[in-house]
């Protein structure tokens, strides 16, 4: 996850930092909200103007240009509206998140059944 958003609105002591961000209960807002919201509300002071649970329509608001926004790497590294964009501070303000994905090891068809312990994770790390 990675801090971005229009440069215009680059943050400094004096000014409010607009956020757009995610539910603190949310895959995502869960990981920001412990791990990289605090490093951010230690430097600037922060704003938060709109909260949505979808990356992709937080990325729709940040292209409109009110403010920054947490978002997947993914999301926004080939985004042909990218250049609108800039990522604020590349080296500390970003939180890499593992992925587990699931899967039943049995052909029987009712992996749902199953307790989640019976499945077998496989990691993706971005």
């Amino acid at each position: 996850m990675i801090l971005v958003g229009p440069a215009a609105l680059a943050p400094d002591e004096a000014q409010a930092m607009p956020l757009l961000t995610c539910p603190q209960r949310s895959f995502f807002g869960e990981v920001i909200w412990q791990k990289v919201m605090p490093q951010l509300i230690k430097r600037y002071r922060c704003e938060t103007i709109c909260v949505k649970s979808l990356s992709s329509a937080l990325r729709e608001l940040l292209l409109a240009g009110p403010g920054f926004a947490w978002l997947p790497r993914s999301l926004v590294l080939d985004d042909p509206g990218r250049e609108q964009m800039m990522q604020l501070d590349e080296g500390t303000l970003f939180h890499s998140i593992g992925v587990a994905i699931y899967a039943c090891p049995h052909d029987s068809g009712d992996c749902h059944q199953r307790s989640r312990s019976a499945c077998v994770p496989s990691i993706c790390r971005r």
